[in-house]
């Protein structure tokens, strides 16, 4: 795997079951984590794309509920770059780790 030829692993298992996971103990976890994140208990809507999705990243480090809206076909960043892991790169690993998705087509009416 390239990840883990390349030093990664731990990133890697995170996000798959991979022996890797084995290797380097658990993924962290809001139940592994220590204690609560200075923003737990707030739950922000993101509907940015490749730059500003950084900021929901660290609001998502910080304990906060960070809720990503793509439209149906997805977000372009999981196929933009690679390595492609387990069907999306790993920009899209990375940036949007924390986070939950919703699809939803905000053009059609029952999208809104």
């Amino acid at each position: 795997m390239w990840a883990a030829a390349h030093g990664h692993a731990s990133f890697v298992a995170a996000f798959s079951d991979s022996a890797a996971q084995a290797e380097n103990g658990p993924p962290m976890t809001a139940s592994t984590t220590a204690r609560p994140g200075p923003l737990s208990g707030l739950r922000v809507v993101e509907f940015s794309l490749l730059g500003p999705a950084a900021v929901g990243l660290h609001l998502a480090d910080l304990g906060a509920q960070v809720v990503k809206v793509e439209s149906p076909q997805g977000d372009y960043v999981r196929q933009m770059t690679w390595p492609i892991i387990e069907g999306s790169s790993l920009l899209h690993w990375h940036i949007n780790r924390g986070k939950k998705s919703i699809a939803l087509d905000l053009k059609a009416p029952t999208g809104l």
